[in-house]
C-alpha cells in the first residue's frame, strides 16, 4: 500500500486519496484536491474532450438519505441550477455518478474553476469594507438571487462561504454565488424543505427558516441583509453559542443599530434604511424582488464613488455631520424603520386586542343611550 507518513506521528498513516488520478465518466481527470466541506470534496480536474481545467465537487452520502432517492433528488436538484447562466452565478457544466466501487456510486458536480477567494477569507482580512465595494459586491449577489428567483430557486444558505470573490476581466471584487439548490439535498425528507425542519446556516437564516417554516425568495433577500451588515460593520448583527441561541435571535431579536462613524449622514441613513428593509421580521414586509435590491443597491454604489466616507471604522461613536458640498444622494429605496419581531407582527395581524374592542363598544353603548335619552325626553 502506498502509506503517506504523518509527519510526528510515526506508524500513523493518511490513505491515499483513490480519486486523485482517476477518471469520472471517461471525461474528467482528477488532478489535485482543492478544499473539503461538510458536503463533500472539490477537485481540480482536466475535462478531457477540451482539455480545460474545471471543478469537481464529490458529495458525500447524506445519513438518513438512502442512495436511491439521493440519486433522484441530486439529479432533479442538477437540473435546476443548470438553467441559471447569469455571470454572477459559478456556472454549473455537467453533473453525472461515478461508480467508484461495486454497488456504490459517487455523486458529481462538475463547475468553472474558478480563482480568488470566498467572501468570509475576504471579511477576515479587510473588514469591515468600504461602502462602494459593499454596494458593488451586495449588488451581484442580488443579481444573481433575481435570476434564480424568476426561475423558481431559492438558494436557502446564501452566506459569505457560497460568495466567492473572484478577479474576472480586471474587476477585483467579481462575484460568483455557489451551491444553489445544495440544502436541499441534505435533509432526510422530501417533505422537510417546506416544513419541519430548519435548513441553512443559523448566522445568516431568515427568521421563518429558523422557525422551519416554508421558506420564499424573501429568505435569501433576508441572508443578503444580514451578509450586508456583515460586510458595512466587520460582525454579523446576531452572535451566540448555540446554533439555537441564533436561531431565536433572528426571531426575536431587533438586530443591533447599524453604525456607520465617518460616513455623510444621507449615505448612512440610506444604508441603516436598506438594511432595515432586508432584515424585517415578517417574510411577507422585506422587499419581494432582489432585482429591486440590485438596482437600490447601485444607486448606493454610485453615491459612494461620489462622496467617499472619511475614514470607516466600526468603533461604536456617534456618526458626524453630513460633509459639506456632499451631493444629493440618488438612493430611492426603503428609509429607516421600527424592525419588530415575529411575535408582534403576528400579534398586528391579528387585529386590535379585546381590551380595545371592549372599550369602543362600550363608548358605543354609552352614546347611544345619551342619544335616546335627548330623543325621548318630553
Amino acid at each position: 500500500m502506498n502509506r503517506q507518513n504523518i509527519p510526528g506521528l510515526p506508524g500513523l498513516f493518511i490513505p491515499p486519496d483513490p480519486l486523485l488520478g482517476a477518471t469520472l465518466a471517461g471525461k474528467y481527470k482528477i488532478e489535485r484536491l482543492l478544499g473539503q466541506g461538510g458536503m463533500g470534496s472539490v477537485y481540480v480536474a482536466t475535462q478531457l474532450a477540451v482539455n480545460r481545467p474545471v471543478a469537481v465537487k464529490v458529495l458525500r452520502p447524506v445519513p438518513g438519505v438512502s442512495e436511491a432517492q439521493l440519486v433522484e433528488r441530486f439529479k432533479r436538484e442538477a437540473l435546476a441550477t443548470s438553467t441559471l447562466h447569469h455571470p454572477n452565478t459559478v456556472q454549473v457544466i455537467d453533473f453525472g455518478q461515478h461508480d467508484h466501487a461495486p454497488g456504490h456510486h459517487m455523486l458529481y458536480l462538475v463547475l468553472e474553476l474558478l480563482k480568488g477567494g470566498t467572501l468570509t477569507r475576504l471579511l477576515k482580512a479587510e473588514a469591515p469594507l468600504a461602502p462602494e465595494r459593499v454596494a458593488a459586491i451586495g449588488k451581484q449577489i442580488a443579481k444573481s438571487l433575481a435570476e434564480a428567483h424568476d426561475l423558481g430557486i431559492v438558494h436557502r444558505d446564501l452566506k459569505p462561504d457560497n460568495v466567492f470573490i473572484c478577479d474576472y476581466d480586471h474587476d477585483p471584487d467579481f462575484v460568483k454565488v455557489m451551491d444553489f439548490g445544495i440544502a436541499r439535498l441534505l435533509t432526510t425528507d422530501e417533505h422537510v424543505t417546506r416544513t419541519g425542519m430548519m435548513i441553512g446556516t443559523p448566522r445568516y437564516m431568515a427568521p421563518e427558516q429558523a422557525m422551519a417554516k416554508k421558506v420564499s425568495p424573501s429568505a435569501d433577500i433576508y441572508s443578503l441583509g444580514v451578509i450586508l451588515y456583515e460586510m458595512l460593520t466587520g460582525a454579523p448583527p446576531f452572535s451566540a453559542d448555540s446554533s439555537m441561541a441564533l436561531a431565536l435571535a433572528h426571531i426575536n431579536e431587533p438586530p443591533p443599530p447599524l453604525l456607520l462613524p465617518g460616513y455623510p449622514e444621507p449615505q448612512a441613513n440610506a444604508w441603516r434604511g436598506l438594511v432595515a428593509a432586508l432584515l424585517t421580521k415578517n417574510h411577507e414586509a422585506r422587499p419581494q424582488k432582489a432585482s429591486q435590491v440590485a438596482q437600490w443597491l447601485q444607486q448606493l454604489e454610485y453615491d459612494a464613488r461620489r462622496n467617499e466616507p472619511r475614514n470607516p471604522t466600526p468603533v461604536p461613536t456617534p456618526a458626524p455631520a453630513a460633509t459639506p458640498g456632499y451631493d444629493p444622494a440618488t438612493y430611492s429605496g426603503p428609509t429607516s424603520r421600527q424592525n419588530i419581531t415575529v411575535e408582534q407582527a403576528m400579534r398586528a395581524r391579528q387585529g386590535p386586542s379585546k381590551v380595545v374592542v371592549w372599550t369602543a363598544a362600550a363608548l358605543f353603548m354609552l352614546l347611544g343611550g345619551i342619544v335616546a335619552f335627548l330623543l325621548l325626553r318630553p
